[in-house]
């Protein structure tokens, strides 16, 4: 059995609890523009209903030390616009943890702007939408033994994909449903068609997961999908408290872009073989992400 680690710095929110999927995903960037003179890097991944936080940081130039603190807590002045309702909110205070917390919860189907600027740094600006939830419809699972032992599960994943371009994150966990808490990250493969290369896995080499699985409804536009998706048996269940809980998260095409080319990045850095990756940004004059994602969850 092959598990692809977790990325260090991809709290994903996406496993979003805490991030890859929580309301904000952080990125360092290395700078290598012409000079030497740093940006402001925002990074803000807001997931529908949740409160919305944004960390500002300055890029690092290539030859920087790694000991410098690049967070900027002072002196930042973020401004986010609801662009739905014509809301302006201004935050210039970080919170304990360094991110700017603003007092309001991101809304499916409204569009927000944001500015950061400094006295140091040339402002930044962006703009996202926030989508609604692709609800899942079912879930269906069964065991089986692989070829070289261990138990492992299969769950057929069905929704309804509405028409038009989306990007999808799924997550598996492990969620007691009597205290609520989420405990575990279930590793996950799929060798569907529509996995995005780097979370595809060949069964006919052996079982192999991922922390999460990334892919587009390209070959399944506007019909009803079913994803047949493996896992290895989580032997606390059938604890009657135990459950699966499948997370399919529906993003924003430059989300879905930053949190995929973020992860082939770190994988490159370690590979010494690999071609370097560009970090997506959809930052204007600096760097990072302001973005969302609308999860919807089935337990089982």
């Amino acid at each position: 059995m092959k598990i692809q680690r977790p990325m260090n710095k991809i709290a994903f929110l996406i496993v979003v609890a805490s991030l890859l999927i929580a309301g904000s995903c952080t990125k360092e960037i290395e700078y290598k523009g012409d000079n030497e003179d740093p940006v402001l890097v925002l990074n803000c991944i807001a997931e529908k209903d949740s409160v919305i936080e944004v960390e500002l940081s300055k890029s690092r130039f290539f030859l920087a030390s790694n000991n410098e603190d690049y967070s900027i807590t002072s002196n930042a002045i973020i401004t986010l616009v609801n662009i739905t309702s014509g809301q302006t909110y201004v935050q210039t205070t970080p919170d304990a943890n360094g991110k700017y917390v603003f007092p309001i919860t991101a809304l499916g189907g409204n569009s927000y702007s944001i500015s950061a600027s400094h006295p140091d740094f040339e402002t930044v600006t962006s703009t996202m939408s926030v989508l609604y939830e692709t609800p899942i419809l079912s879930v269906d699972t069964s065991s089986y033994s692989s070829p070289e032992g261990g138990t492992f599960m299969k769950a057929n994943v069905t929704w309804n994909d509405p028409a038009g371009t989306d990007f999808y994150i799924l997550k598996l966990s492990i969620i007691n449903t009597v205290s609520g808490l989420e405990y575990l990250n279930q590793p996950v493969g799929s060798n569907d068609q529509s996995m995005d290369e780097l979370s595809a896995s060949d069964f006919d080499e052996g079982e192999s997961f991922y922390s999460q699985l990334f892919f587009t409804d390209e070959l399944f536009d506007g019909s009803q999908k079913t994803l047949e998706i493996r896992f290895p048996k989580n032997f606390n269940i059938p604890d009657p408290d135990d459950h699966y809980k499948f997370t399919l998260y529906r993003c924003t095409e430059a989300t879905y872009k930053y949190l995929v080319s973020t992860r082939k990045a770190e994988y490159a850095a370690n590979d010494f073989f690999s071609e370097p990756v560009k970090v997506f940004t959809n930052i204007e004059n600096g760097y990072g992400i302001f973005g969302a994602l609308s999860g919807a969850v089935f337990v089982k």
